[in-house]
């Protein structure tokens, strides 16, 4: 849901209280700069890339995240429009708040205006640059849950593997400098609402990152990993990397063609389960009882055996013996394999009907079919069988 700014941004923050998500993360993303160096136009967050805009791409991976942010978007002042209606659509399908204001002369003052559009529910902030659009969402839900969980600034940063140099103004070197002790920073970075608020108010000089002012203000600030694809779009060079990127991560995400056509989308697909059939007992108790197309003597008829009674394969029946009681025996049936074999099971013990078994034995049967003939293991040690093997089609 894109919302307007207000002209009095404390009365603003204070109207967002009821903000449609509730949600104690907001993202502010800094889009007001010109980009003179990279040579191109229109102010840089609207610079085209691939099918969008640079600012674009940044706002899909904020929306990303697995908690719906409350957005701002500071733009440049003569776009403001331009970038609500760009905005719109993106923040009514994600349902997220999104409010754009004005960016100032600097980044910092840009970033101070920002904060001044937050709802009194927001507890982390984080601020990222437009420049850096590829950006991964994953990157956003690791520094908030930091945040939350650490209570202090946190920075995605990556190990710097030049060799680095320390130069005068002549270009002469001074010294090489231990590399093992830097690292590269990137954005988002986030820090506790109040810390980030009150650095911006006690600032008494310009930074170049939202890091350096908390930290010049005796906060911590920790780095976790950052991502090779966060860089920063500064010259023309970098746009193009940022191009060639973003059409192999829209082409990796489009299905293959190729695949498409060997596997059509009317292709059968075989599936492989297990299934399990419940019928209740007849009333007529003198009707036949057919189960996986074999006749079950003796036994009372279960209704709706029409799954059971069109199996068109060979079954082997055997049963062997056991202690269980006197008079009733438990029978299962795995399933049926075969290409017009279908599954029956019974849920409850059936008695075997077998008047030759010993006193105090009962009888366990086993039956396992396919579509080529019988074929069975015991899953005991064969036993004096309590009827002879028995096959039927239907």
């Amino acid at each position: 849901m894109l919302r307007r700014s207000s002209a009095a941004p404390p009365t603003a923050a204070a109207a967002y209280g009821g903000h449609v998500n509730d949600t104690t993360v907001a993202v502010i993303v800094v889009a007001a700069g010109s980009g003179t160096r990279l040579g191109h136009p229109e102010p840089k967050a609207l610079v085209p890339l691939g099918d969008d805009t640079v600012l674009g791409v940044a706002l899909d991976a904020v929306l990303g995240m697995r908690e719906a942010p409350f957005v701002v978007v500071v733009a440049p002042t003569d776009r403001l429009e331009d970038v609500r209606a760009r905005s719109a659509a993106r923040a009514a399908a994600a349902s997220v708040d999104l409010v754009v204001v004005a960016g100032g002369s600097t980044r910092q003052e840009s970033v101070s205006r920002g904060l001044a559009e937050l709802p009194r529910a927001i507890e982390v902030v984080l601020v990222h640059d437009a420049a850096r659009p590829l950006a991964p969402a994953a990157v956003f839900d690791e520094v908030a849950a930091a945040v939350a969980a650490r209570g202090r600034g946190i920075v995605p940063g990556l190990p710097v593997v030049d060799t680095v140099k320390r130069v005068d103004g002549e270009g002469h070197v001074l010294e090489t400098v231990d590399r093992s002790e830097l690292a590269a920073m990137q954005t988002p970075q986030g820090f506790p609402r109040e810390v980030l608020e009150s650095a911006y108010q006690g600032a008494g000089a310009d930074f170049t990152d939202d890091a350096a002012l908390v930290a010049s203000a005796g906060v911590a600030v920790d780095v976790v990993p950052g991502d090779a694809r966060a860089f920063k779009i500064t010259v023309p060079s970098d746009l193009h990397r940022a191009e060639h990127l973003l059409a192999e991560r829209v082409a990796s995400a489009a299905p293959d063609p190729a695949a498409h056509r060997a596997h059509p989308a009317h292709a059968a697909v075989p599936r492989v389960g297990t299934g399990i059939d419940v019928h209740a007992f007849a009333d007529d108790g003198d009707a036949p009882l057919w189960l996986a197309g074999l006749h079950w003597p003796g036994s009372a008829r279960s209704r709706g055996t029409a799954t059971a009674t069109r199996s068109r394969t060979r079954s082997a029946t055997r049963c062997w013996p056991r202690p269980v009681s006197a008079t009733s025996a438990a029978c299962s049936a795995p399933p049926i394999r075969g290409s017009r074999a279908r599954t029956a099971r019974s849920s409850s013990p059936r008695p075997c009907g077998d008047s030759r078994l010993p006193d105090g034995a009962s009888a366990t049967c086993r039956s396992r079919s396919s579509a080529t003939g019988p074929s069975w293991r015991p899953a005991a040690p064969r036993r004096r069988p309590c009827w002879p093997e028995s096959s039927a089609r239907r």
